[in-house]
């Protein structure tokens, strides 16, 4: 299995559930990567580092949101089937037998294992000797 490392710095926002999608920018929000989940008890955003330091000048709001910031993206390569079973245990496992926290996202069409930027290269050789590929994505 392959996995590629996006090439951006990550962090993951906090916002309240009573705040504004309307704030945001068509850049901010259409960038290569971008995800948003509301719940009742929370809006999470995943965004690069650099869209939001760019947006958090024009949309003041974002500054009072928590932050958890520096974080790399892997992302599983290929379309995964949804009958398909096990690909984040394959992916985490190796990852927690290395003591490297992962936060995880899941789309229609694929998995994303985000790591701490200062674990990637410890990410990268706990994948590749569970018989991971890991590339460093262009896009």
């Amino acid at each position: 299995m392959i996995l590629n490392i996006l090439p951006e710095i990550y962090l993951v926002l906090q916002l309240p559930t009573d705040f504004s999608f309307t704030k945001f920018s068509k850049n901010f929000v259409n960038q290569p990567f971008f995800s948003l989940t509301r719940t009742n008890d929370e809006i999470s955003i995943i965004c690069s580092e650099s869209s939001f330091n760019e947006e958090s000048k024009t949309v003041t709001d974002l500054s009072l949101a928590k932050q958890e910031v520096n974080w790399k993206i892997l992302k599983v390569d290929g379309v995964l089937d949804f009958s398909l079973v096990g690909i984040m245990a394959k992916i985490c496992d190796p990852l927690a037998k290395a003591s490297i926290s992962v936060f995880v996202i899941s789309t229609f069409n694929t998995d994303y294992v985000m790591v701490k930027a200062n674990q990637i290269e410890n990410a990268t050789k706990a994948l590749e000797a569970a018989g991971f590929v890991v590339k460093v994505s262009s896009n």
